[in-house]
């Protein structure tokens, strides 16, 4: 099942951490969900943290650019930080996944010590469905789902 986004982005911005201890939990009771994703901004004040230290994996998306490289190696070394200071565990939980990669534009990252689940192409000119179907070819899914048990 998928929630679809509101219909004014503050109702999700105005959820206070209570709101949504409360809404995981009905989620995870409900006994109808194998697995529950959150597709949030990366945010390292509270909520952020609070959801990064509720998750049991987070993977990152990066297209592999000079820049999203410089921000995901700014976000783990704060990550990294946080984890020191409040003693908790959420490197070793992060996974990457390289999304509108280009062989031409984008580079790995080789210095993080990340599990990388994959990479997806850029697509040109394909529909919704010959994505999707290049994406379950390559077993970007099943590597996804492993990753989230």
């Amino acid at each position: 099942y998928f929630f679809s986004s509101p219909k004014m982005a503050l109702d999700i911005m105005e959820m206070s951490i209570e709101d949504i201890k409360r809404f995981i939990s009905e989620l995870r009771l409900s006994g109808l969900y194998e697995c529950i994703v959150l597709d949030t901004d990366f945010d390292l004040r509270d909520k952020g943290m609070f959801l990064l230290a509720q998750s049991n994996r987070v993977i990152m998306v990066n297209d592999g650019s000079q820049i999203a490289n410089i921000k995901t190696m700014a976000a783990c070394r704060a990550i990294s930080a946080i984890e020191q200071e409040k003693n908790v565990s959420i490197l070793s939980r992060m996974n990457l996944l390289y999304n509108k990669f280009s062989n031409q534009t984008s580079e790995m990252l080789e210095q993080l010590d990340l599990h990388v689940i994959g990479g997806i192409p850029k697509f040109k000119h394909a529909t919704a469905y010959q994505i999707m179907q290049e994406i379950i070819s390559r077993g970007v899914f099943e590597e996804l789902l492993l990753q989230m048990r």
